[in-house]
């Protein structure tokens, strides 16, 4: 029977990884709207609990077929079945096993891989490692894209995955090693996150294909391509990953960079490196900086960042605090900030 979980109880992309890490022994089943990160969550929780991804890689269940899952082999001059080792599971050792979209293969898929969320979870005969981590994913049954069967529901914790909050995305952004472009421009122009943040605000939002997915692909494309194509291939690209309304606002805020030192010039002499002439290009900075700074050039970079202005150093030295703590707390520059400011903390 399907459970009912009002909004009260629906959780953060954070809040997800805190209750899996905290009992990671329980099978999970996440559900939520399209591009609410569900599948970023077993990227996330693989690294925390060093659990690889089972074949490294999320099992995308409508593309599977049964056939995948086993193959004939001669054995003692008879044909016999084994496993697919590209799932990973012939190791023995614990992996974060993560099955994407489980409302929705044929019935034979759904039911060989139920094999794997029950108490002594096996796949195709291979006993899974007690310390695995199991978790299935789907949309919300209201969207009318596939359903989680009765006797699923009773074997797993499920929970409902609402919206992330802008501070949450862009914290998740920095974590995950996001362009610092991309991220800049979801600070200065939150309205590219209404499609993704919780509530009824995409109904307002000028950009219907944003997804996390979708800014995610805009940090691969801005990491593989940006200073390789010109400005209106590098906007075309992008255009067709989240269309063109994001593109031609986001490519103008591109052009900021060119405001901007160069890191040889902040390590040469912070004290009279060139300063972003506008908040837009002090915006980039700031998380551009974020990404790229270590132990070893954090105290040049705060000398720098001493020059702006007070909210965008408060700005700076806060989010590095509490997204690259131990890099932050190596600095004596940064230490000393944090006490002649504990006020505003």
């Amino acid at each position: 029977m399907l459970k009912q979980i009002d909004s009260t109880h629906h959780v953060t992309f954070k809040e997800v990884i805190q209750i899996i890490t905290h009992n990671p022994h329980a099978v999970y089943l996440l559900r939520g709207p399209r591009g609410t990160g569900k599948t970023s969550i077993a990227h996330f929780i693989a690294k925390a609990l060093d659990k690889p991804l089972a074949g490294g890689k999320i099992i995308q269940a409508p593309q599977e077929e049964v056939g995948n899952f086993k193959f004939p082999v001669i054995k003692d001059g008879s044909f016999v079945f084994v496993p697919n080792e590209s799932f990973g599971l012939h190791t023995g050792e614990p992996v974060t096993m993560f099955i994407d979209e489980f409302d929705k293969p044929h019935a034979s898929v759904q039911n060989v891989l139920h094999e794997t969320i029950e108490p002594d979870g096996s796949f195709m005969g291979i006993p899974l490692h007690p310390a695995s981590i199991r978790i299935i994913a789907g949309n919300l049954e209201e969207e009318g894209l596939g359903r989680i069967r009765d006797h699923t529901h009773d074997r797993v914790i499920e929970l409902v995955v609402k919206g992330a909050t802008q501070e949450e995305m862009i914290e998740y952004a920095i974590e995950s090693g996001w362009h610092d472009t991309v991220i800049a421009f979801m600070h200065e122009f939150p309205d590219c996150l209404l499609t993704i943040l919780d509530g009824d605000a995409w109904k307002n939002s000028p950009y219907k294909g944003v997804t996390r997915r979708g800014l995610e692909g805009v940090s691969d494309i801005m990491h593989s391509s940006y200073g390789k194509l010109n400005s209106k291939l590098l906007a075309t690209a992008i255009a067709g990953r989240v269309g063109s309304e994001f593109a031609n606002q986001f490519q103008a805020f591109v052009d900021f960079k060119d405001q901007l030192p160069s890191h040889d010039e902040i390590m040469k002499d912070p004290m009279k490196a060139k300063l972003p002439a506008t908040q837009g290009a002090a915006c980039v900075f700031i998380f551009g900086a974020i990404t790229r700074i270590d132990k070893t050039t954090i105290d040049q970079y705060m000398k720098y960042i001493s020059r702006f202005e007070p909210e965008w150093e408060m700005m700076f030295t806060l989010s590095m605090a509490k997204s690259k703590q131990s890099v932050a707390f190596s600095s004596p520059t940064m230490r000393d900030w944090l006490l002649a400011n504990s006020d505003l903390l």
